[in-house]
This record gives structure tokens, sequence and C-alpha cells, in this order.
């Protein structure tokens, strides 16, 4: 059976590293592909950070980028930089990229728009240079003192 509406789906093809420093960017390889027959129109890719226990999730927002249409049956492949803010949190990832985040495109199949760095673990690593401090917090209603860090 021929699917004539567009169809997106992603690959992720691969990375430049496994492990990046918040506050620094690494690249990012990945193909969308139309397995439809008909082009579609524009739409937004976007680039997450995924914790472990959701291979395919979206639980870090880092990076979205239009992309012109793709015709029927073809496919693009993309590299992008992508920037670690510092607030991300040092623990292991996976690096998901959902195509048509917004779902703009009317799709044949529209669970199939993420791909995922799965098993490929990414690793966020906080500099030491930068290490968060300890912050004291006193309470004004009964003068006890936390040191949260």
């Amino acid at each position: 059976m021929k699917i004539l509406i567009p169809d997106l789906t992603v690959s992720i093809v691969s990375m430049s590293t496994t492990t990046c420093e918040t506050g620094k960017s690494f690249f990012i390889i990945f193909n969308v592909k139309n397995q439809g027959i008909n082009k579609s129109g524009p739409f937004t890719n976007s680039v997450f950070l995924s914790k472990i226990e959701h291979k395919w999730g979206t639980d870090i927002p880092l990076s979205s980028f239009n992309m012109a249409p793709i015709e029927g049956n073809t496919d693009r492949q993309e590299t992008l930089e992508i920037f670690v803010p510092s607030f991300v949190h040092q623990e292991n990832y996976y690096v998901t990229v959902y195509t048509d985040s917004f779902q703009v495109i009317e799709e044949s199949k529209e669970m199939n728009n993420i791909g995922s760095t799965w098993p490929q673990v990414f690793s966020i690593i906080i500099p030491k240079d930068t290490a968060r401090p300890n912050v004291s917090v006193v309470s004004p209603l009964d003068k006890e003192c936390w040191v949260i860090g």
C-alpha cells in the first residue's frame, strides 16, 4: 500500500561526542525522511535531552529549527550544533530529535516522529571550575539556617 500524504520520520546518524560539559556545544547529524508520496509543507524539528527512563522522551528542550518542505520518498540529512545550557544536571541522557514537533503537517502516521540515540548514552558533565556553590538560607520567621548544595 502506498502512503499518499506525507509521513515524516527521523533517524539519528551520529553525534560528535558522547560527553559534553554544560555551557558547551556538540554536533548531531540526523536524517528526516518523508515516507509518503506527496511533498510535505515546511515544519519545525526540535532537539531534546531525554532521561534514561524515557528513551524517546522530550524532557529537556535544547533547540528548535525550521525545515523546508521535503519531497515524497526522499530524505534530508541535517547537521546541527546544539548548546547545552548550564541548568542541565550532570547525568546520563539520550538525545532525541522530534520532527514536525509542532504537528503542523497532516501525516499518515503521527506516532513515528521521534528518533533517539538509544542505546548510545550521552553524558552531561558540569565543569569543575563552575561547580555550583552552597547557598545559605535564613528563615525570617524562625531564624533557622539551611545550607543548600
